[in-house]
Protein backbone atom coordinates (compact mmCIF):
# COMPACT_ATOMS: atom_id res chain seq x y z
CA UNK A 1 0.00 0.00 0.00
CA UNK A 2 1.11 2.33 -1.33
CA UNK A 3 1.42 6.68 0.51
CA UNK A 4 5.24 22.64 1.61
CA UNK A 5 5.36 25.52 2.66
CA UNK A 6 7.69 28.43 3.62
CA UNK A 7 8.64 30.70 1.32
CA UNK A 8 11.19 33.44 2.34
CA UNK A 9 11.70 36.07 -0.18
CA UNK A 10 13.96 39.05 -0.04
CA UNK A 11 12.29 41.48 -2.55
CA UNK A 12 10.63 43.54 -0.09
CA UNK A 13 14.16 43.88 2.10
CA UNK A 14 15.66 44.52 -1.32
CA UNK A 15 13.56 47.37 -2.40
CA UNK A 16 13.02 48.94 0.84
CA UNK A 17 16.92 49.63 0.77
CA UNK A 18 16.60 50.96 -2.59
CA UNK A 19 14.60 53.50 -1.25
CA UNK A 20 16.43 54.70 1.95
CA UNK A 21 18.30 57.69 2.24
CA UNK A 22 21.71 57.87 2.66
CA UNK A 23 21.66 58.65 6.61
CA UNK A 24 19.91 55.40 7.11
CA UNK A 25 22.03 53.33 4.66
CA UNK A 26 23.77 52.04 7.98
CA UNK A 27 20.54 50.36 9.39
CA UNK A 28 20.01 48.79 5.23
CA UNK A 29 23.00 47.39 6.16
CA UNK A 30 22.43 46.08 9.15
CA UNK A 31 19.21 44.25 7.99
CA UNK A 32 20.84 42.90 4.82
CA UNK A 33 23.27 41.46 7.63
CA UNK A 34 20.69 40.02 9.57
CA UNK A 35 18.72 38.64 5.96
CA UNK A 36 22.12 36.74 5.13
CA UNK A 37 22.30 35.00 8.56
CA UNK A 38 19.35 33.52 8.13
CA UNK A 39 20.30 32.34 4.55
CA UNK A 40 23.41 30.98 5.94
CA UNK A 41 21.20 29.57 8.28
CA UNK A 42 19.06 27.93 5.53
CA UNK A 43 22.02 26.81 3.74
CA UNK A 44 23.65 25.17 6.81
CA UNK A 45 20.51 23.13 7.59
CA UNK A 46 20.39 21.71 3.71
CA UNK A 47 23.98 20.33 4.28
CA UNK A 48 22.61 18.06 7.23
CA UNK A 49 22.61 14.15 6.42
CA UNK A 50 19.65 12.92 6.47
CA UNK A 51 19.72 10.67 10.11
CA UNK A 52 19.95 14.56 11.41
CA UNK A 53 17.20 15.55 9.00
CA UNK A 54 15.20 12.73 10.14
CA UNK A 55 15.36 10.69 13.69
CA UNK A 56 14.31 7.18 14.21
CA UNK A 57 10.60 7.14 14.65
CA UNK A 58 7.83 4.90 14.70
CA UNK A 59 4.19 6.09 13.50
CA UNK A 60 0.74 4.18 13.74
CA UNK A 61 -2.36 5.11 11.31
CA UNK A 62 -5.84 4.41 11.35
CA UNK A 63 -7.22 3.24 8.13
CA UNK A 64 -10.26 3.44 6.70
CA UNK A 65 -12.92 4.20 3.31
CA UNK A 66 -15.54 5.93 3.88
CA UNK A 67 -16.94 5.75 7.42
CA UNK A 68 -15.83 2.11 7.73
CA UNK A 69 -12.85 1.49 9.52
CA UNK A 70 -10.45 -1.23 8.12
CA UNK A 71 -7.87 -1.47 9.88
CA UNK A 72 -4.38 0.20 11.09
CA UNK A 73 -0.76 0.25 9.35
CA UNK A 74 2.92 1.25 10.77
CA UNK A 75 5.91 2.87 9.64
CA UNK A 76 9.42 2.71 11.03
CA UNK A 77 12.81 4.16 10.19
CA UNK A 78 15.63 2.35 11.80
CA UNK A 79 19.01 3.59 11.37
CA UNK A 80 21.75 0.93 11.29
CA UNK A 81 25.93 1.26 12.23
CA UNK A 82 27.26 1.23 8.48
CA UNK A 83 25.44 4.69 7.20
CA UNK A 84 22.07 2.46 5.93
CA UNK A 85 18.89 2.16 7.68
CA UNK A 86 15.90 0.05 7.32
CA UNK A 87 12.53 1.33 6.51
CA UNK A 88 9.55 -0.28 6.59
CA UNK A 89 5.23 -0.10 6.41
CA UNK A 90 2.98 -2.95 8.05
CA UNK A 91 -0.86 -2.61 7.52
CA UNK A 92 -3.33 -5.10 8.74
CA UNK A 93 -6.77 -4.90 7.80
CA UNK A 94 -10.01 -6.44 6.95
CA UNK A 95 -13.17 -5.82 5.79
CA UNK A 96 -16.28 -8.27 6.83
CA UNK A 97 -14.58 -11.71 5.69
CA UNK A 98 -12.01 -10.23 4.18
CA UNK A 99 -8.44 -9.60 5.44
CA UNK A 100 -5.70 -8.51 4.30
CA UNK A 101 -2.18 -8.03 5.69
CA UNK A 102 1.28 -6.55 3.77
CA UNK A 103 4.51 -6.18 4.87
CA UNK A 104 7.38 -3.55 3.10
CA UNK A 105 10.79 -3.22 4.01
CA UNK A 106 13.15 -1.42 2.11
CA UNK A 107 16.91 -1.67 3.07
CA UNK A 108 18.76 1.44 2.09
CA UNK A 109 22.15 3.42 2.25
CA UNK A 110 22.11 7.39 2.64
CA UNK A 111 24.66 9.18 1.02
CA UNK A 112 24.62 12.66 2.21
CA UNK A 113 20.64 13.39 1.17
CA UNK A 114 20.37 10.91 -1.16
CA UNK A 115 18.31 7.51 -0.18
CA UNK A 116 19.60 4.85 -2.10
CA UNK A 117 17.56 1.30 -2.25
CA UNK A 118 19.66 -1.83 -1.26
CA UNK A 119 16.95 -4.23 -0.74
CA UNK A 120 13.29 -4.15 -1.04
CA UNK A 121 11.32 -7.32 -0.31
CA UNK A 122 7.01 -7.24 0.01
CA UNK A 123 4.72 -9.95 1.29
CA UNK A 124 1.06 -9.91 0.95
CA UNK A 125 -1.26 -12.34 2.60
CA UNK A 126 -4.94 -13.08 3.53
CA UNK A 127 -8.08 -13.30 1.39
CA UNK A 128 -7.15 -14.00 -2.30
CA UNK A 129 -3.42 -14.76 -3.90
CA UNK A 130 -0.96 -14.45 -2.16
CA UNK A 131 1.97 -12.09 -2.88
CA UNK A 132 5.98 -11.77 -2.50
CA UNK A 133 8.87 -9.88 -3.87
CA UNK A 134 12.31 -9.76 -3.10
CA UNK A 135 14.89 -7.59 -5.10
CA UNK A 136 18.65 -6.64 -4.51
CA UNK A 137 20.16 -3.25 -6.42
CA UNK A 138 23.33 -4.22 -7.66
CA UNK A 139 24.46 -0.78 -8.38
CA UNK A 140 28.30 -1.35 -9.00
CA UNK A 141 27.31 -4.29 -10.95
CA UNK A 142 24.49 -2.04 -13.02
CA UNK A 143 21.39 -5.13 -12.52
CA UNK A 144 18.64 -5.77 -9.62
CA UNK A 145 18.29 -9.17 -8.50
CA UNK A 146 15.33 -11.09 -8.30
CA UNK A 147 16.04 -13.48 -5.12
CA UNK A 148 12.96 -15.06 -5.37
CA UNK A 149 13.63 -16.51 -9.47
CA UNK A 150 17.32 -15.87 -9.43
CA UNK A 151 17.11 -13.82 -12.21
CA UNK A 152 18.59 -10.15 -12.81
CA UNK A 153 17.33 -7.31 -14.64
CA UNK A 154 19.73 -4.62 -16.01
CA UNK A 155 18.93 -0.98 -14.06
CA UNK A 156 20.05 2.39 -15.53
CA UNK A 157 21.23 3.97 -12.09
CA UNK A 158 22.28 7.24 -13.54
CA UNK A 159 18.02 7.81 -13.10
CA UNK A 160 18.15 8.05 -8.83
CA UNK A 161 16.06 4.68 -8.84
CA UNK A 162 14.12 4.31 -6.07
CA UNK A 163 12.21 1.38 -4.55
CA UNK A 164 8.28 1.72 -3.71
CA UNK A 165 9.36 2.58 -0.29
CA UNK A 166 12.39 4.30 -0.62
CA UNK A 167 10.72 7.08 -2.51
CA UNK A 168 8.81 8.23 0.37
CA UNK A 169 11.56 8.33 2.81
CA UNK A 170 13.34 10.32 -0.16
CA UNK A 171 10.31 12.29 -0.32
CA UNK A 172 10.64 13.74 3.15
CA UNK A 173 14.13 14.63 2.45
CA UNK A 174 13.49 16.79 -0.60
CA UNK A 175 10.53 18.88 1.46
CA UNK A 176 12.90 19.74 4.57
CA UNK A 177 15.44 20.68 1.93
CA UNK A 178 13.46 22.14 -0.54
CA UNK A 179 10.19 23.70 1.07
CA UNK A 180 9.55 25.99 -1.66
CA UNK A 181 9.54 23.75 -4.81
CA UNK A 182 5.87 22.91 -6.03
CA UNK A 183 6.36 19.16 -7.83
CA UNK A 184 8.88 16.24 -6.87
CA UNK A 185 9.03 13.52 -9.15
CA UNK A 186 10.80 9.90 -8.21
CA UNK A 187 11.65 7.09 -10.94
CA UNK A 188 11.01 3.94 -9.27
CA UNK A 189 11.39 -0.08 -9.14
CA UNK A 190 8.50 -1.62 -8.87
CA UNK A 191 8.28 -4.83 -7.24
CA UNK A 192 6.43 -6.46 -10.04
CA UNK A 193 10.29 -5.38 -11.90
CA UNK A 194 8.53 -2.33 -13.95
CA UNK A 195 10.06 1.28 -13.89
CA UNK A 196 7.53 3.92 -12.72
CA UNK A 197 7.33 7.51 -12.62
CA UNK A 198 5.89 9.06 -9.93
CA UNK A 199 4.89 12.76 -9.62
CA UNK A 200 3.47 14.96 -6.96
CA UNK A 201 2.36 18.77 -7.07
CA UNK A 202 1.81 21.42 -4.53
CA UNK A 203 -1.61 21.58 -4.16
CA UNK A 204 -2.73 23.72 -0.64
CA UNK A 205 -1.68 23.72 2.81
CA UNK A 206 -4.45 23.65 5.57
CA UNK A 207 -5.20 22.71 8.98
CA UNK A 208 -6.73 19.05 9.40
CA UNK A 209 -7.99 16.84 12.58
CA UNK A 210 -6.79 13.62 12.58
CA UNK A 211 -6.99 10.73 15.29
CA UNK A 212 -3.61 12.57 15.99
CA UNK A 213 -4.96 15.41 16.64
CA UNK A 214 -5.13 19.39 14.96
CA UNK A 215 -1.88 19.87 12.70
CA UNK A 216 -0.97 22.01 9.84
CA UNK A 217 -0.39 20.50 6.56
CA UNK A 218 0.79 21.20 2.98
CA UNK A 219 -1.07 18.72 0.47
CA UNK A 220 0.43 17.37 -2.63
CA UNK A 221 -1.39 15.34 -5.04
CA UNK A 222 -0.64 12.63 -7.61
CA UNK A 223 -2.67 11.78 -10.51
CA UNK A 224 -2.97 8.95 -13.16
CA UNK A 225 -5.48 10.33 -16.12
CA UNK A 226 -5.76 6.84 -17.53
CA UNK A 227 -6.85 4.89 -14.40
CA UNK A 228 -8.73 7.73 -13.37
CA UNK A 229 -6.75 7.44 -10.24
CA UNK A 230 -6.00 10.32 -7.60
CA UNK A 231 -3.75 10.31 -4.72
CA UNK A 232 -3.75 12.96 -2.00
CA UNK A 233 -0.49 13.12 0.94
CA UNK A 234 -0.38 15.57 3.55
CA UNK A 235 2.60 16.24 5.46
CA UNK A 236 2.99 18.41 8.25
CA UNK A 237 6.00 20.84 8.78
CA UNK A 238 5.77 20.60 12.69
CA UNK A 239 6.73 16.73 12.27
CA UNK A 240 9.42 18.23 10.14
CA UNK A 241 7.18 17.07 6.52
CA UNK A 242 6.30 13.50 8.53
CA UNK A 243 3.37 11.94 6.07
CA UNK A 244 0.03 12.24 8.21
CA UNK A 245 -2.52 11.47 5.94
CA UNK A 246 -3.04 9.90 2.72
CA UNK A 247 -6.20 9.42 1.03
CA UNK A 248 -6.70 7.31 -2.55
CA UNK A 249 -9.61 8.03 -5.27
CA UNK A 250 -10.65 6.37 -7.89
CA UNK A 251 -13.77 7.15 -10.33
CA UNK A 252 -14.47 9.57 -7.75
CA UNK A 253 -15.09 7.25 -4.70
CA UNK A 254 -12.82 6.71 -2.02
CA UNK A 255 -10.68 4.02 -2.69
CA UNK A 256 -8.68 4.07 1.39
CA UNK A 257 -7.80 6.71 3.58
CA UNK A 258 -4.68 6.29 6.10
CA UNK A 259 -4.65 8.86 9.29
CA UNK A 260 -1.82 9.37 11.79
CA UNK A 261 -2.52 8.14 15.33
CA UNK A 262 0.39 8.14 17.26
CA UNK A 263 4.21 9.41 16.64
CA UNK A 264 6.97 8.97 18.49
CA UNK A 265 10.75 9.44 17.93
Amino acid sequence: MNFKLALLSRSTIVTSLLLLPNLLLPSAASALSVSNELANEQVSSSVKEIHQLIPAFEAKYKISRGKKDLGTGQRKLKYLDNHSAEFSYDTDMKWFILSDKRQELSKVKLEQQRVIPLEYSFQRSGTGPNKYYHWLFAQDQGVVKNQLKNEQLTLDYSQAIQDPLSYHLQQRVNLLTQPTSTEFSYTTFSGKGNIKERSYQFDLEETITLPYGEIKAVRYKREVKRKRKVTYVWFAPELDYMLVKIQQIKNKDEEFKAELIEFTQ
